[in-house]
């Protein structure tokens, strides 16, 4: 599996030129040095939820927010579900931007590692290492379409009892909720884009790799850096969203395991795809490594010969490299690994707890029962 043209047709490129992916149009204005993407993003969080404050305080349901009447707890809870959309946008808006570096990085260091010269794989790079700016605003207009199909899994819907697109009889906050949803959704549907495309083109290039030291695999650390991040990642958007369970867990319930279920095959991917090309090129070795083992071996003569001293150490060099060479693993992931991933995809469900200390904490400040 490779890439027809540039990884075939040598072109003349400024050596000096790095291997960095564009970043999509719409992140350029998070696009700024250390945790500044992060402190925007959480500006933007804060700016929305003054501002859907702002509205309801000028509204003539302000009473009501504060209240603590029955028909208080929806209002209240509609802006709770407004805070974890927006979180949610906010989130994606700088992870999309710290997952570009990342792996503007792990390109770089897999640079060394590729059988192309600087100049052609960092045209390489440049042309395919991304996805086009069409591609991400298509898998963000899915996305929105998604985020308004996704309403549809509430079972009031199914019950009759409730329409999520009647937004007049919906209260003050319905509008907020479509918009940042919609928003939201774009992200998602950009975040996914990136992730899978970023991992299929990294095992792809996997296939392109210099013929491998099986006794130093450190230069291939990138590739499981990139998945493990991509786990990371995910798990983090699923638990803010997953905090949506204890408001109405009637109404939530089926939408959250339908959303964490598809994450988790998400993450799966995101850990293991990156490292395919990688895995494919050193079982090749491996099995290259392992012929010539027993090539030798049979060169040694049957095992009565082997009673020569010289061909006794012989052979016993050639069984312990070959207990070696299978040894290797083919996957940079270990078992520690996997039970870190599994804990890591436990998190949304410890969010369920937390959301109920903060729903507490938020409910006496507020005077709510």
């Amino acid at each position: 599996m490779g890439y027809d043209g540039p990884m075939n047709r040598p072109e003349t490129i400024d050596q000096g030129q790095s291997a960095q992916p564009p970043l999509w149009s719409a992140l350029k204005p998070f696009d700024r040095p250390g945790w500044q993407p992060a402190l925007l993003a959480t500006g933007i969080f804060l700016a929305v939820m003054l501002g859907a404050l702002g509205h309801i305080a000028l509204s003539d349901q302000a009473n009501l927010f504060f209240s603590e009447r029955p028909e208080a707890t929806t209002f209240q809870g509609d802006y709770i579900i407004l805070g974890i959309l927006t979180a949610g946008f906010c989130y994606l808006c700088a992870v999309l931007v710290y997952q570009h570096r990342l792996y503007t990085q792990v390109l770089e260091g897999l640079a060394p590692s590729i059988d192309l010269i600087p100049g052609d794989y960092a045209a390489l790079v440049r042309k395919h290492a991304a996805p086009n700016q069409r591609s991400m605003w298509v898998g963000a207009s899915a996305g929105v379409i998604l985020s308004f199909l996704w309403l549809l899994l509430d079972p009031r819907v199914a019950a009759g009892d409730y329409n999520p697109f009647d937004l007049p009889s919906l209260g003050i906050l319905a509008p907020w909720h479509r918009l940042m949803g919609a928003l939201m959704g774009a992200m998602i549907g950009a975040f996914m884009n990136s992730t899978v495309h970023s991992a299929i083109f990294l095992s792809r290039l996997g296939d392109r790799l210099k013929p491998l030291d099986l006794f130093d695999l450190s230069p291939l650390r990138p590739f499981a850096r990139q998945g493990v991040a991509n786990v990371l990642w995910l798990t983090g958007f699923t638990t803010i969203f997953a905090t949506s369970y204890f408001l109405s867990p009637d109404v939530f319930f089926w939408m959250i395991v339908a959303f964490v279920v598809f994450n988790a095959v998400l993450s799966v991917g995101g850990l293991m795809i990156p490292v395919f090309g990688m895995a494919r090129r050193i079982h090749q070795r491996k099995e290259l490594e392992l012929a010539g083992i027993q090539r030798a071996l049979k060169e040694l003569g049957p095992a009565r010969e082997l009673a020569h001293s010289s061909h006794l150490t012989k052979g016993a060099e050639l069984l312990s490299y070959r207990s070696f060479v299978l040894s290797v693993p083919i996957f940079p992931y270990d078992i520690a690994t996997f039970v870190r991933m599994g804990l890591f995809l436990l998190i949304p469900l410890w969010s369920w707890v937390a959301s109920a200390i903060v729903d507490r904490g938020v409910g006496s400040i507020f005077g709510w029962e």
